[in-house]
């Protein structure tokens, strides 16, 4: 018990100590100053942000695309909705028609008694071919 709370205690005197990490995002990357020609912990700092620089951009043109994605499937989402809509229209309006002719033909056989019995000189024209 008393390791880890020595150990706790080291660790949190060395995260005290360590240099502060800044995980702020900015759109711009300040470039640091032109770097020695032999330093390598310059060189290394610059080419660090210039791939942060790269990953922001990155991470920003991965958002738009996602946006313009959903915007697009929304759309879709959408007109497909319509098209269902229309289509459950159009076929009520189908099954009303074919309702509207199967009770008009029946009051037509009801009556014309003439045409049940295949006399076609009596039997006045079908509803259906005479345009009405």
């Amino acid at each position: 018990m008393r390791t880890t709370a020595l150990f706790a205690i080291s660790l949190a005197g060395l995260v005290a100590t360590s240099p502060a990490v800044s995980f702020a995002q900015s759109d711009e990357v300040a470039a640091p100053s032109a770097p020695e020609p032999g330093d390598p912990v310059a060189k290394r700092e610059i080419l660090n942000a210039r791939q942060a620089e790269r990953a922001q951009r990155q991470l920003a043109q991965d958002a738009r695309n996602q946006a313009a994605y959903d915007a697009t499937v929304a759309t879709d989402h959408a007109e497909v909705h319509q098209q269902r809509a229309a289509y459950h229209q159009s076929l009520r309006e189908y099954q009303r028609a074919q309702s509207d002719y199967r009770a008009a033909r029946a009051a037509w056989e009801q009556a014309n008694p003439y045409c049940r019995k295949g006399d076609p000189v009596r039997c006045p024209p079908d509803p259906e071919t005479s345009g009405g």
